[in-house]
């Protein structure tokens, strides 16, 4: 099954993608009778459902599906045949009651459902931002001229489908982007700063953190030891939280993991910088604490699940934190936004590689790229 025209890739690896029927068959209810049949003949899923499940009352409506496809045909390229908005607009609504794993296997076998996964996520995105008092348009457009991205709770609990509430927004800006960053909360944004704090333990990705209050709702800036936002977040506590939005989309390090909640903790140890998440901080036993009420279950590798521990090979495997990745490998999941910024061009980590890993494999490249002392 090819993903590359629906620009949402992940790596199926030995696990194979399946849609269950009787999720297609909930979706396939609530469209009109000549959005049934043009779906069914943009998704494979679609026209095996058609075909052979005998659902609806009406013989004429039966018939209508039962002839979609002549047995053995393939179904058409997606997208020649449109499909109305307003069925797009239903499959959004169905796919809220799906979990995110299978919203996810949706939106790979069909365009419509690609769709309607983007803009389900985008929706998610703006509902966060306005919850934290941040106008979502503008906010995407400041994240996009200074190179910031939105980390912690808020993607997580978007990918995971969890219905915890985060009671934080983080917000990770590059070094030289501090000054302007503060400006922006405080004069445009009508935040007040509460305090700032140096981040302990995490010096070498993250040199300050800034608290803002705003009715309420805290929003915390996060300042990158250098000029990529993306280190602080993939060297989290956990691969849960190794998300991140930016103005393009959402990335997911490991959604194998993460849209199962699932986590594995990051132990990343050394002695030039200490034992950074040694579980005796305070803040890291808050993490563990908080996600583990949120309904996620944390392990120290991935053998500890039976169905990844079958498939598993250290240094090779997709959920296996000894592998060494990069944000456009094949492991990691990127969904885009369906927006266009006028003369500029999309592309995942505000064009910054970054390579990560797990213990040893930090430690060189951190002082491969002198972010180290």
């Amino acid at each position: 099954m090819s993903t590359t025209s629906m620009d949402i890739r992940v790596q199926p690896g030995n696990a194979p993608i399946i849609i269950p029927r009787r999720i297609v068959v909930r979706i396939m209810r609530c469209l009109c009778e000549k959005d049934v049949a043009a779906l069914a003949t943009t998704c494979r899923a679609g026209t095996r459902i058609a075909r052979h499940t005998a659902w609806s009352a009406s013989t004429r409506f039966k018939n209508l599906c039962l002839n979609v496809a002549p047995p053995g045909s393939v179904p058409p390229i997606p997208g020649e045949t449109p499909i109305s908005t307003a069925s797009i607009e239903v499959i959004s609504i169905v796919m809220t009651m799906l979990g995110p794993w299978s919203m996810l296997n949706f939106s790979l076998t069909c365009s419509a459902y690609n769709a309607a996964f983007k803009n389900y996520m985008l929706s998610l995105t703006y509902q966060a931002m306005n919850r934290f008092e941040l106008p979502p348009k503008r906010f995407l457009r400041i994240m996009l001229a200074t190179s910031s991205i939105i980390a912690g709770s808020v993607p997580a609990n978007i990918l995971s489908g969890n219905n915890f509430v985060a009671t934080d927004l983080d917000v990770v800006s590059p070094s030289s982007r501090e000054d302007s960053m503060r400006a922006i909360f405080t004069e445009e944004l009508g935040f007040e700063l509460s305090g700032s704090s140096v981040p302990h333990g995490l010096q070498h990705t993250a040199r300050m953190i800034h608290t803002y209050k705003k009715n309420e709702k805290t929003v915390r800036l996060w300042i990158a030891a250098g000029e990529n936002p993306t280190l602080p977040v993939m060297l989290s506590t956990s691969t849960f939280v190794m998300n991140f939005i930016s103005p393009f989309g959402i990335y997911c390090a490991y959604p194998r993991l993460t849209l199962l909640n699932r986590a594995i903790i990051n132990h990343f140890t050394d002695e030039g910088i200490g034992s950074r998440f040694d579980l005796s901080y305070l803040r890291v036993n808050k993490a563990f604490e908080k996600y583990t009420e949120r309904g996620v279950t944390f392990e120290v590798d991935d053998r500890s699940w039976s169905d990844t521990s079958k498939n598993h090979r250290c240094y090779v495997s997709a959920t296996c934190t000894h592998t060494t990745r990069n944000l456009y490998d094949t492991w990691g999941m990127h969904i885009p936004f369906p927006i266009n910024y006028e003369g500029v061009k999309p592309f995942i980590a505000l064009g910054c590689l970054l390579t990560f890993g797990t213990r040893d494999f930090y430690l060189r490249a951190f002082r491969a790229a002198q972010v180290i002392p």
